[in-house]
């Protein structure tokens, strides 16, 4: 995708490494002022007016200007600064008047090595235990497939309309309560 903007703005309005982007407003005070870290220059890119940008000072380590922000007590203080009704809107004056924690220069990268490394392996066990419940709930539908096309007994013939001596499909409306569960006659209208 392409967009075009003046000269003025790109210059103006343009990400160069170490840039820190805040999300201003969000529908919750949760949401509000999340923050990310511009990696790299970005050559021609600008960010948009849904997004404030802040250049900080050099002495904070690149590696941890992404976690100096995300902290819970950071957001939080975003949360209680917000204001608004649909939308939670934040301030540039909000965002400089929070309190961060910045270390000593020297502990910087250390400390955003540390969380690299603890966040990254929370995020391949949460990426484990969302796929170990996608094959759960493909069990589970397998298993009341299998309960309604072949029963209780997993070595029956199917019941499925092909089978000699299997039932007519039915619709749900028309479905005969069959003494046991299932479902119950109902009246036509």
């Amino acid at each position: 995708m392409v967009v075009s903007c003046p000269a003025n703005k790109v210059e103006e309005h343009g990400l160069a490494q170490g840039d820190m982007l805040f999300t201003p407003s969000s529908e919750t005070p949760e949401d509000t002022g999340v923050s990310a870290v511009v990696m790299e220059d970005l050559v021609n890119t600008v960010y948009s007016c849904h997004i404030t940008r802040f250049r900080m000072r050099d002495e904070i380590s690149l590696r941890y200007r992404k976690y100096l922000c995300n902290h819970p007590r950071v957001l939080c203080q975003f949360s209680r600064l917000c204001k608004g009704t649909t939308r939670q809107i934040l301030v540039r004056e909000d965002f400089k008047s929070a309190w961060v924690a910045i270390p000593p220069a020297g502990q910087h990268d250390r400390i955003a090595g540390y969380l690299d490394e603890a966040t990254g392996k929370a995020d391949r066990l949460v990426a484990l235990r969302r796929r170990q419940m996608e094959l759960l709930r493909e069990q589970r539908a397998a298993l009341i497939q299998q309960a309604v096309t072949r029963g209780l007994n997993p070595n029956a013939p199917s019941k499925t309309p092909a089978s000699p001596g299997s039932s007519k499909p039915q619709s749900i409306g028309n479905a005969h309560h069959s003494g046991a569960s299932g479902l119950s006659p109902t009246a036509s209208t």
